[in-house]
C-alpha cells in the first residue's frame, strides 16, 4: 500500500442535478466489488453559519476538514475517494483537494440537468424554507460552470434516468467501471 497513488473521483454539479444519489450509488458498486473506499459529501466541509465573506476563507474550512477526514481513512488503509459537491470551478478544486490528500490521480466527471429537472429534485428535497434560496444558487452554479468548465471535463446529463443508470455512466466516464 506505501507509495499506492491515491484515486479519486470527483461526482461534480449544480445542486439538484443528483450527485449525491450518484455518488452513493457509486459507493455501493465499489462495495459489490470488494474496493474500500470513502466517501465523502464537500457540502458537509463547509456547512458552516454565518459563511465567512470571502470564498477563499470558505475554500480554506472545506480544505482543512477534508484534510482531516483523509487522514483517518488513509490510515484505515483507504485507496479510493469519491468526493461529491458542486464544484464550481475545477481549477480552483484541484488545488484545494491535492493540498488536503496529497498525491492522487483525481477525475471529475460533471452530471446536468435541465432546470426543470433541478426545480423538481429541489422541491421534494427542501420541505422547509431553503427552496428559493437553493434554487437561485443551483442557477448560479449551471452559469458559471457552463461558462467556466474545461471542454475535457466528462458529462453526464441525468434527466429522466434512474440512479443505476446515471452510476453507471459516471463509473464508465471515470473509467472506474471494471474495478477503479
Amino acid at each position: 500500500m506505501i507509495g499506492e497513488k491515491i484515486q479519486v473521483l470527483v461526482v461534480c454539479g449544480a445542486s439538484g442535478t443528483g450527485k449525491t444519489a450518484a455518488a452513493l450509488e457509486v459507493g455501493q458498486h465499489l462495495r459489490k466489488l470488494g474496493i474500500q473506499h470513502a466517501l465523502i459529501d464537500t457540502d458537509e466541509l463547509d456547512r458552516v453559519w454565518p459563511q465567512p465573506d470571502r470564498i477563499e476563507d470558505l475554500i480554506e474550512i472545506s480544505r482543512r476538514n477534508l484534510r482531516s477526514l483523509w487522514l483517518t481513512f488513509s490510515d484505515l488503509g483507504i485507496r479510493h475517494l469519491v468526493l461529491c459537491g458542486v464544484i464550481a470551478s475545477i481549477s480552483e478544486s484541484k488545488l484545494w483537494i491535492a493540498d488536503a490528500i496529497g498525491e492522487s490521480m483525481t477525475t471529475y466527471v460533471r452530471l446536468t440537468a435541465d432546470r426543470s429537472t433541478r426545480e423538481t429534485r429541489l422541491r421534494g428535497r427542501e420541505v422547509g424554507s431553503g427552496f428559493e434560496n437553493d434554487m437561485a444558487a443551483s442557477d448560479r452554479a449551471t452559469a458559471f460552470i457552463e461558462s467556466h468548465d474545461p471542454a475535457d471535463i466528462p458529462q453526464v446529463a441525468t434527466d429522466r434516468k434512474t440512479v443505476v443508470t446515471v452510476s453507471a455512466e459516471v463509473l464508465t466516464a471515470a473509467h472506474w467501471s471494471g474495478s477503479a
